[in-house]
């Protein structure tokens, strides 16, 4: 008798499961999907130049932003309009950090009390209502910070 609740108890386990592998599949499906779209976008968008000695500054075609500590919403973002691909780690008085001084153990708190802050630049947006010419978004550290034209 013990076997039979045994085997009905894991037939019904079963067939409440296959909604979520089912569902899962899908996902990953929408996952690839994106993944490939944001890809072919990335391969399309121009590239901003990032001022390796300003690093609230980029530029393109002769115009330069400067990135404010405001932030917008992704709701607020229309399209994309370019990339800064720039990933850096840069000290207190920031200095890019290289390679050999990233692979350093770093202690907190150190006897130099030396900081250390990456920096994750992405795409550009224009955003809703305003004229990018004047005004975009820039995904930085996964927020979208204002960049506004310098007159």
């Amino acid at each position: 008798m013990k076997r039979k609740h045994n085997t009905l108890f894991t037939f019904i386990i079963f067939f409440i499961m296959i909604p979520f592998f089912i569902g899962g599949c899908a996902n990953v499906g929408k996952i690839k999907e994106t993944a490939e779209k944001n890809m072919e976008t990335e391969k399309k968008l121009p590239a901003y130049e990032l001022n390796k000695e300003n690093f609230k500054e980029i530029s393109y075609d002769n115009k330069t932003y400067i990135i404010k500590e405001d932030t917008v919403e992704l709701k607020d973002l229309k399209d994309p309009i370019g990339k800064v691909s720039e990933d850096i780690t840069i000290d207190d008085k920031n200095k890019i950090l290289d390679k050999k001084e990233l692979s350093k153990i770093y202690i907190i708190p150190n006897d130099k009390d030396e900081t250390r802050i990456h920096l994750s630049f992405g795409w550009i947006y224009s955003i809703n209502d305003n004229n990018s010419d004047e005004i975009v978004a820039i995904s930085v550290n996964n927020k979208y910070h204002t960049a506004e034209k310098i007159k």
